[in-house]
């Protein structure tokens, strides 16, 4: 009798922990038609429709306490970022949520989606040995349960795709090739589109052009068939092009680079339409991310706390009283625990959510201010331009002030425009580090011969000194590099006057494949107090209104400054005291060059080299063909060339530039970009194909930096960023005309 109401207890207790926790492993039919929808609109784009359908899925699954619907929309969050690489740094909260649902629905199908996804992620991090782990722990899911057999081909996917990585191609192919056609609940083709892609890809690097051909080619028509999916078709174009550019077809590799240009355009346009009057507010997602933590470790100590009491239980049952009263006790407590994790995971979900939308609104920002500045730039040319030439007209004494005001305030409206664009690529995380080798003494001469304008108007000089020790050749970004040293000796020139700049490299010290360089510029100017160098680096800071008033600025400088050296991993150090001047230095450690020192005549640093001040009759002779649509730049960019004793031939778009280089004889192009019929890019496709040798300058309102590799690959010979300064031009043009000039 006693044992029997022990076993009765006991099984009392089981069935009551049972009823509280609510299992359910089924997702309702209204939440599965939601999720379905919300993955179609996924592979289609990445936009504020496929977070909404998620959305929807998800509140319907919390009103209708579908655990397992919720668990699927977590995985389906992370899935969206993994498909389109944004906001990789969420995925592996949005994963854990679901992993965790689903232990404690046990479903174990979903807990092998979940296992694919975390191998995804981990692939896209470049941790290969958790990738290997997680398609290993979902294959022995699939092994130990007869009903996952269907879920095979998609982890086959994610194993393929990890050899694609791995560059194990062969192994690639093959595990590939078992795993098509893909079997899938939500989005079957979407999966084996991507796994004919990533065959294609295998194939490629094989050097198996016609199978690379033929598997993009049917990946292709798979995203175009049912459905639209933009990211295949990406990556589809964008191997094409260089199927076709292998097989020395440039036209159709222009045309596949075209159509890739042209969808990523549309899909810009889609992502600005963002409601951008969310508010974004970097403190609230600090605090999201620091509430979420503290959420999810109540969670694990309810699950550790509740597994002691169980156990409790277990040990104890010898004592019929003390089983019925923990029974009765250890109920309560289940039930309110449950409730409080429900609440917990309904709060987690929430903040999720609210950093979403919030980072949401910080792209959708960012896409907005980087479209109107590249649209600013073109009628900025026609203004800056026209001034130039109204003040080299002789005008009017009267007239030179309004002028220079003129001039002064579309240099400034293009030095803003400029640091708005460099922030937002830094805040966007858009920049690119690039190695090149780089001589350190010419960057530096190369920024002293274009500052040596500012310099003289307060009657300031600029001295180098480079230390000896330090080797011709480094490897390097050479463009970031000439920024930081661009803004702090500008920086260094606004605030002094009858002075000097002083810029310093010294050679620090040599590893085995690396030299560290220590940069600094000085100057002898009003200095900064000791208050306001703890603000100084930071956006919109200057040192006081009284300051900003007397010489003017937007206070970005300083900031772009530390964001571009935290690029390279290095660090902005400012000594300074007030009326005595001010020194910012830095150190980068640069790998070291293969390039061979060769025997160049000695730079000097003392003179100034003015490309625009060199003699006209370096130029007689020379013809130039410009191509340009717009009429008011037409004008303005003739007459700079003009100016210099050179002729110039106007052609309005692509077409007619081809014919004219066709039947003429020019020693340079400058094309522009975007013009009607045909643009730039397949313009000077089309005449390397004739003409590989003549000299093509891209004039284009795009930041360079953007696209200067695309621009190199189709055959340009140099880029010049609209509206460009006289003596930026006539640099850039020097490299090409000079040389041929006894």
């Amino acid at each position: 009798m006693r044992a029997f109401v022990i076993k009765f207890f006991v099984l009392l207790f089981l069935f009551s922990y049972n009823l509280g926790l609510g299992q359910e492993k089924t997702v309702s039919d209204s939440v599965n038609i939601l999720i379905k929808k919300a993955y179609n609109l996924k592979n289609q784009s990445y936009d504020s429709d496929s977070f909404r359908a998620i959305d929807e899925a998800k509140e319907l699954a919390e009103r209708t306490n579908d655990q397992l619907g919720l668990a699927i929309c977590y995985n389906l969050y992370a899935s969206l970022y993994l498909t389109y690489d944004e906001n990789l740094n969420k995925v592996p909260s949005l994963l854990q949520i679901a992993s965790d649902m689903l232990l404690e629905i046990r479903d174990k199908k979903n807990l092998v989606v979940n296992d694919r996804l975390w191998a995804e992620y981990y692939l896209k991090i470049g941790d290969f040995e958790q990738a290997d782990n997680y398609i290993e722990d979902a294959a022995s899911l699939i092994t130990q349960n007869e009903d996952l057999a269907e879920y095979s081909s998609a982890i086959k996917l994610t194993s393929g795709h990890y050899y694609l990585v791995r560059k194990e191609y062969d192994e690639a192919i093959q595990t590939l090739k078992n795993a098509i056609p893909i079997n899938d609940a939500y989005e079957a083709d979407f999966l084996t589109a991507c796994a004919l892609a990533d065959m294609a890809n295998a194939y490629y690097e094989l050097n198996k052009t016609e199978e690379a051909e033929k598997n993009v080619k049917e990946a292709l028509t798979m995203a175009s068939r049912d459905a639209d999916f933009p990211f295949i078709k990406i990556e589809s174009y964008k191997l094409l092009s260089k199927i076709a550019k292998k097989q020395n077809n440039l036209v159709d590799a222009n045309y596949f680079l075209e159509k890739q240009f042209s969808l990523k355009d549309s899909i810009l346009t889609i992502e600005k339409a963002l409601a951008v009057g969310r508010a974004s507010n970097r403190s609230a997602l600090d605090l999201a991310d620091t509430e979420n933590k503290s959420l999810k470790e109540e969670i694990e100590k309810n699950k550790e706390t509740a597994t002691r009491q169980n156990m409790t239980i277990i040990l104890s049952s010898a004592l019929l009283i003390i089983i019925s009263l923990l029974t009765i006790s250890l109920y309560r407590n289940n039930v309110i625990k449950i409730k409080t994790n429900k609440l917990l995971l309904k709060k987690n979900s929430e903040l999720v959510l609210a950093k979403d939308e919030a980072e949401a609104a910080l792209k959708a920002k960012a896409n907005f201010l980087s479209t109107v500045s590249h649209e600013l730039r073109t009628p900025l040319y026609a203004v800056t331009g026209l001034t130039r030439l109204l003040m080299e007209e002789d005008p009017k004494e009267h007239q030179k002030e309004y002028l220079k005001s003129l001039k002064f305030s579309g240099d400034y409206l293009l030095a803003l425009i400029n640091d708005i664009l460099q922030l937002n690529k830094m805040e966007a995380q858009k920049l690119t580090v690039y190695n090149e080798d780089i001589n350190l003494r010419e960057v530096v001469k190369e920024v002293s011969d274009s500052m040596a304008q500012t310099s003289t108007q307060n009657n300031n000089s600029i001295r180098i000194n480079v230390d000896d020790a330090i080797p011709e050749y480094v490897v390097g970004d050479k463009i970031k590099l000439s920024q930081v040293l661009i803004n702090l000796v500008g920086n260094a020139l606004k605030f002094i006057k009858d002075g000097e700049v002083q810029v310093n490299l010294k050679f620090l010290e040599e590893g085995k494949r690396s030299q560290t360089i220590y940069f600094e510029v000085k100057d002898d100017g009003i200095g900064i107090s000791e208050e306001k160098q703890k603000t100084i680096f930071e956006s919109f800071s200057q040192g006081s209104k009284q300051i900003n008033r007397k010489y003017g600025g937007t206070g970005l400088g300083l900031s772009i400054v530390k964001s571009l050296l935290e690029l390279v991993n290095s660090s902005i150090n400012l000594e300074s005291e007030l009326g005595k001047g001010s020194t910012f230095s830095f150190s980068i450690k640069f790998k070291k060059s293969k390039k061979k020192s060769k025997e160049t005549p000695k730079i000097d640093f003392d003179s100034v080299t003015d490309p625009s001040a060199v003699d006209n009759e370096n130029y007689q002779g020379m013809h130039i063909l410009l191509v340009e649509d717009n009429k008011i730049n037409q004008v303005i960019t003739k007459k700079m060339i003009t100016k210099k004793g050179m002729t110039c031939d106007i052609a309005n778009n692509g077409f007619e530039a081809v014919d004219l280089i066709k039947s003429n004889h020019y020693e340079l192009v400058l094309m522009d970009i975007h013009m009607p019929g045909m643009g730039g890019v397949e313009a000077t496709t089309k005449v390397r194909e004739f003409n590989k040798e003549l000299p093509i300058i891209a004039l284009t309102a795009v930041a360079i930096d953007e696209n200067m590799e695309e621009f190199m690959e189709v055959g340009f010979s140099d880029v010049i960023s609209k509206p460009f300064k006289p003596e930026d031009f006539y640099r850039s043009v020097n490299t090409f005309l000079i040389k041929d000039v006894s």
